[in-house]
Formats: structure tokens, C-alpha cells, sequence
């Protein structure tokens, strides 16, 4: 078993770990010129970190927490994964996949909220900017897992 004894908890440090990287790599990204072998060793980087990440969500998603701190990651996946299910939905369904989503949205955001008041974890140090998007920005902008 791992530190915390939740290995949802374990991947979720390591997603955010990545996260972080990812995002250092695409401002670094922004700085070099096109087409230089430097941007493409960046790119090539950042498409291993994606890969990566992506290979732990999918394992988080049928993996079993065992801590406040990995339901919170779970959570907060479920929301990624709702976003990108409502862009889905065909042109004729999607204000219906939205207010769906929008619903889905509140009751993960308090499930959230309550497992970070009980866990004493803030969501933050797990990633929920990228999961969750960003509170600051228009509703509904996230990444896509």
C-alpha cells in the first residue's frame, strides 16, 4: 500500500505533479520560436506528460479510494470526464447536454467542497483548476481529458 494508504491519493499527486509540469513546459512553449529542435523537444515532452496523465486518470477512474483525498480526485475527474461528455451531444441536444452538465457540475462542486472540509486537503494542491476549470473564468472552460 502506499504512504497514505489510498493509491488514488498517490496518483493523484503524481497527476498534479504533471500538471504542473505541463503547464511550465507550455510557458516555456510560448517563448521559443516555431520550429525550432528546442520547441519540438518541448512538444515531444508534453505529449509524454499528457500521456502519462491520462494513463493515471484511467486508472484512478477504476481504482477504489481509500482516502477523503482520493474521492476528491475521483470527484473532480468526474467532473473532466462530464465535460467532456456534454460535447458529445449533437447540435439538436446540446442546450439539454448543457443544463445537464450544469447540474451534474453543482453537485460534484459540493461533494467537493465537503471532502475538502473534511479532509483539510484543498482541492488546489490535487489539480481541481484543471479537473474543475477555473472558478474565474466563463462556466464550463476545463480541459479535456
Amino acid at each position: 500500500m502506499t504512504e497514505t494508504g489510498c493509491p488514488v491519493t498517490e496518483l493523484a499527486r503524481e497527476a498534479a505533479t504533471l500538471i504542473a509540469a505541463a503547464e511550465a513546459g507550455g510557458a516555456e512553449e510560448l517563448e521559443l520560436g516555431l520550429h525550432t529542435p528546442e520547441r519540438v523537444a518541448l512538444e515531444q515532452a508534453s505529449a509524454r506528460i499528457a500521456e502519462r496523465r491520462t494513463a493515471i486518470e484511467r486508472r484512478a477512474a477504476r481504482t477504489r479510494a481509500r482516502s477523503l483525498e482520493g474521492g476528491l480526485f475521483q470527484v473532480m475527474l468526474a467532473r473532466s470526464e462530464a465535460e467532456y461528455l456534454s460535447h458529445l451531444a449533437d447540435e439538436a441536444r446540446s442546450a439539454e447536454a448543457e443544463q445537464i452538465k450544469g447540474r451534474i457540475d453543482g453537485l460534484l462542486q459540493s461533494v467537493l467542497r465537503l471532502l475538502e472540509e473534511l479532509s483539510g486537503t484543498p482541492a488546489e494542491t490535487l489539480g481541481a483548476r484543471y479537473y474543475m476549470g477555473d472558478p474565474d473564468a466563463a462556466p464550463g472552460v476545463v480541459h479535456e481529458p
